[in-house]
Formats: C-alpha cells, structure tokens, sequence
C-alpha cells in the first residue's frame, strides 16, 4: 500500500501542484541570496524588514512641490507659531543671520581718469550717506530681519522694488517690499502653458531663463481682501533667493522640512507626559464596603445644594462601589526616568537636521565646555556666514544697485554724471554690505592676539579685520586722531593751570600717568593742595 501510494502521489495533480511551488520558493530563495551577495549598497537593499516600507517617490522635486508645498507651509507656519524649539531655531537664526540689520558701505575707488582719489571719497560718502538717509525711511533694516525670517520659515525669501511718490522726506523715490512667498503662484488662466510653473514664467519650455514671476495681489483666503488677481513683474524687479537641494529646482522646500517628525514627536511626547500628570493629579477612589451608603454619609465633610453628603479630596473624587473594606488608587502610567534623555536625542538630531547649533537651539549652555564651545560656535558661524552671503548677492546687492541709480539719476550724487554712470555701472555700484559682528568670542584675549598676528605676518590686513567688527579702517584712524588731540588739548590746559598754580607739568595724560599715576603728586605740598581746592 505504501508503495502504491507513493506512486499515486508522485502523478496525482496536488503533489505536482505543491512540489512546483516548493521548487519556485528554493529558486526565489537562490535568487534572493544572490542579489544581496552581489548588492554593491546595503541602502540599496530591498528586504521586508525595511525594503518594503521604504517607499519613495518617483516624480521630479518640482513635481513634489507643486503637491506638497501647501501642506509645507502649513505645517512650518503651525510648527514656528505654537513649538518653543522651532520658534527658537528660527529667532536663533534672523538673529545671528541679520541681527539689527546689515549696514551699507561704499567702496568705489580711483580708476585711472574716470574716479579720481578726491571724487571716489567724496562719493563713498555722500552715497553712503543718501542710502542711511533712505534706509531709515523705508525700514531697510527690519525688511531684511523679515526677508531672513520669510527664508527661515517658507525656505524662500520674496523681495519686490518699485517707485512711490516721495511724500515721506525718503531722498529717493524707491521702495523694497518683501512679499509672502504664497502669493507667488500660477495664474488658473495659465495652469496650460508649459513656460509658468509654481508662479514662475520661463522664457522658454526648458525651464532655465526666469522672464518674470506671476504674484497675487491678495493672499489666499484672506477674510477681508478677496480677489484672485494677479500682477506680472519682470525678473530684475524681484529678488527671489533660496537654496536648491538638487539642480534644477525652481521653489524652495521649508527649512524645517527634514526635522518636522521630530518636533511633532517631542510636542506629542511632552503632551502625554502632561495629561498623565494632570490625571495622576486627579486620583479617583475606589472603597469597597458593605454599607457604602452609610460609609459616605459618615465620611462625609459637607452637603451639597442638594443636601447629598460630600467627601473633599481635591482635586480628586472618593467612591464606595462593593463589598468588605479595599482602598484602591487610579495611577495613570507616564514616563520614568527615560523622558529627559528622549528629548535631548531629539533635539540633538533636530539641531543636526536644520544645520544649528544645539546650544543656540535649547539656549542651554551647561554643557557646553571651552572646547567643544568653540567648535560649536565655529560651526554654526560656517552656516550663518552662507546664509549671509545667499542674502547679499540673491537681494540686498540689488537693491543697492537701484538705489545707486536712482541717486545718480535725481542728482543726489554730483561728482557722477548719468552718462558716466550708464558707461561704468560697475564702478559706481561698488559698495559691501557688513553682517553683524559675532561677538561669541569664548576668549577674548587670545583671538586679538590671533588677529594681530595675521596682521604683522600679511595674513590678513587691518581693513579686514576691521571689517569682521564691523567697522571702518578710515574711520578707525580718524578717530584715533581725533582722540589724540583732545588728549594733547586737554593736557596743555591742564599744565597751563598746574604752572599758575606753581605745580610741575603732567607726564602724557595717555601714557605715563595712565601706567602710573602718583607720580605727578610726589612734589605737591599741603599749601599748594589746599590752593588747588580753593
């Protein structure tokens, strides 16, 4: 019998059933090692622990964007306006990007017979002084902060110029208006043309020359301005700046984007902390007994309206719910002792994400050694140096060049003439924008030290350095002149007044006197100090 059936389930349509699908699984199986054998990235693996739930998109960046980018925003705008740490990364950066305002300086110099020595200081400081002039006028300063913030939230910054009437005492007639980054977006009567995408018009199909951008006059869902809209303004009016993850990209994706998982994590995470603090705070009762009517009425420390006997025990309750005496206690669980170390691995990788320093990120600097304090700040001051140079050349450099034309167009600058302005653009536009001075010097001392040191070995030069503390090689010096003949005045009448008072002269009031002070009272009698006090 054993024989026969093996026979019969050697034919039988079943067993071949079940001996092909053993064999494709021994294949799959074969194929399946090999692969992985031969896999040159372990990223790049495909197994069901990870492969399987590691889903991916297939469509272009822009594509993505023109998806997701709403939701984006939303959730950056919510993040910035109700999560400490976010609100803090981007303060944490308007500061240290922009501070109180990036200042204007001039910097045309001598060129042969076009800008001679006298005219090139003469311009340097009549221009500078116009653009101060404007600058306070139209808010230049806090435009920038809101330009960097705009970056720090949307990932873009949006900057229009145009021309008002000037009724505000501004020398000149321009503005710069920085604009929300929503109201950048495609026309519905252009949603078809193959040139506009994301608000952008191209000058072709191939997406690589801008010709203009299309911005709404209003913001979308506005509850008093409503409207749809739209005005076109050509590209060397407006001012878009943003950083590009991959090439090719035409709108930037939010700052926060890679860490908004960890910050919804920590806010859900301290959440249920709370609650179930607040619900261990009000701890409901359970006492089990035979007369529970009769228990409550003799525990009881007052009445309600209703004349019903009450048991206090704020904020919680008491209840008697059965048979013989069992006290029992509601203890909701929370968090041990793991919660801190949760937080501070997260907060070290949201610091990561965002390329920010964790100590300027949680303003916790107990930690914070003298080493690992000064890699700390020199890292974060390698990011906030890119971002700086991203606003300078993207932005302000612009807004400086039509503010420099309009100077020289309404004759606030006479030592150019228009015609020479139009054949030398270059020369005349030549000006440096000066970021705040980082003064998150761990050790003083030792870093002047450092800088005297380039100096004296050509490293670098004193109008550099002077440029890093934000402040000019020229007026350095005149001020330092200055400051020695009010020194030398003063000493003159100083002695003028010890000789009539028969005293002997003063050493350099900046010097020897400084170093050592009693060494001009040695000769002074009590007669002479009681005629100084008369």
């Amino acid at each position: 019998m054993g024989f026969v059936r093996d026979i019969s389930e050697v034919f039988s349509f079943s067993a071949r059933k079940e001996r092909r699908k053993q064999h494709d699984i021994r294949m799959k199986a074969l194929d399946r090692a090999a692969m992985v054998m031969s896999a040159a990235w372990e990223a790049a693996d495909n197994d069901r622990f990870r492969g399987e739930k590691w889903l991916t998109s297939d469509l272009s960046t822009n594509s993505n964007l023109e998806i997701e980018l709403i939701t984006l925003w939303d959730r950056s705008e919510d993040l910035v306006r109700n999560d400490s740490y976010a609100s803090s990364a981007v303060h944490g950066r308007v500061d240290n990007v922009i501070g109180s305002g990036m200042s204007f300086h001039s910097r045309v110099k001598p060129w042969g017979d076009v800008v001679s020595e006298n005219d090139a200081r003469k311009i340097n400081d009549r221009r500078e002084q116009v653009f101060q002039l404007w600058a306070r006028k139209d808010k230049f300063r806090q435009k920038q902060r809101l330009f960097e913030r705009s970056k720090a939230i949307f990932g873009e910054g949006l900057g229009v110029w145009s021309d008002i009437p000037i009724t505000d005492g501004r020398p000149i007639p321009l503005t710069w208006q920085v604009v929300n980054p929503r109201r950048l977006e495609t026309p519905p009567s252009m949603e078809g043309d193959p040139r506009v995408r994301l608000g952008i018009q191209f000058v072709n199909d191939e997406l690589r020359e801008i010709e203009g951008y299309w911005i709404r006059d209003t913001e979308k869902n506005d509850s008093k301005q409503q409207g749809e809209t739209y005005r076109f303004f050509p590209s060397n009016r407006v001012q878009h700046s943003f950083e590009s993850i991959v090439p090719g990209q035409i709108r930037a994706v939010p700052w926060l984007t890679p860490v908004m998982g960890k910050i919804k994590d920590i806010k859900d995470y301290s959440e249920t902390k709370l609650i179930a603090e607040q619900a261990g705070a009000c701890t409901t009762t359970w006492i089990k007994t035979a007369d529970p009517y009769g228990r409550a009425v003799g525990a009881s420390t007052g009445t309600d309206s209703s004349g019903s006997r009450v048991q206090e025990t704020s904020p919680g309750e008491v209840h008697y719910i059965g048979e013989d005496d069992d006290v029992q206690f509601n203890d909701p669980n929370r968090p041990g002792n793991t919660y801190a170390p949760y937080i501070e691995h997260h907060l070290m990788g949201l610091a990561a994400g965002i390329r920010h320093s964790y100590a300027l990120l949680t303003k916790d600097f107990r930690k914070a050694s003298f080493a690992n304090g000064r890699l700390e700040m020199a890292d974060a001051r390698k990011t906030f140096e890119c971002w700086q140079r991203a606003d300078i050349d993207d932005a302000f450099y612009e807004v400086a060049e039509r503010a420099t034309e309009e100077m020289v167009m309404l004759g606030k600058i006479p030592e150019i003439e228009p015609r020479m302005y139009r054949a030398f653009p270059e020369t005349y536009n030549a000006h440096q924008f000066k970021p705040p001075r980082w003064r998150m010097a761990v050790n003083p001392k030792q870093e002047n030290e450092a800088d005297v040191v380039d100096v004296d070995n050509l490293f670098s030069s004193r109008t550099d350095k002077c440029d890093e503390r934000e402040s000019e090689f020229d007026e350095v010096l005149t001020a330092r002149e200055r400051e020695e003949i009010q020194i030398a005045e003063s000493e003159a009448r100083i002695n003028k007044h010890r000789e009539s008072l028969g005293l002997s002269p003063l050493g350099n009031l900046a010097g020897d006197n400084k170093k050592n002070p009693a060494n001009h009272e040695s000769n002074i009698t009590q007669q002479q100090l009681e005629e100084v006090e008369v």
